[in-house]
């Protein structure tokens, strides 16, 4: 259905329209749900590639980032994860008064994931104490 719906705003929008990445950020979403970052990997990118073109400031375009990093993540490619993963947590944190609180969350969560996927058992530690700090704020 969502393929369905990507397809549907290619029709309607231009290539560079934010609805258009809008419906590209959540069938990224829903495939890393599912486990299928090489699916979500080419979406992912085109979402992240409109942001930074249409709105270079805004929080979206980091969490495109961070969940772009996901997907480099679950295919292990973690070098290229890395960056990306840091960069969006660094951006929704420095906008932290209009970016979504989970999605704040989530790119915390998913640097724990990157480090103990790479076997840096030091750094997983580091991001669990910044998620906990988190998330104890956030209550």
């Amino acid at each position: 259905m969502l393929r369905e719906n990507l397809a549907m705003h290619r029709k309607m929008y231009d290539p560079e329209h934010l609805k258009l990445a809008d419906a590209l950020e959540e069938l990224t979403q829903v495939l890393l749900e599912n486990s299928k970052p090489a699916e979500a990997e080419p979406f992912g990118r085109e979402c992240l590639n409109i942001h930074e073109s249409q709105s270079p400031d805004d929080w979206h375009v980091f969490n495109a980032r961070s969940m772009l990093g996901h997907a480099l993540l679950g295919q292990q490619e973690f070098t290229d994860a890395e960056p990306l993963l840091r960069k969006g947590y660094e951006g929704m944190k420095e906008r932290s008064n209009v970016a979504e609180p989970d999605q704040i969350g989530e790119a915390i969560h998913r640097l724990v994931q990157l480090y103990e996927a790479w076997g840096k058992p030091d750094k997983a530690a580091e991001w669990k104490q910044e998620l906990a700090e988190f998330e104890q704020q956030a209550d």
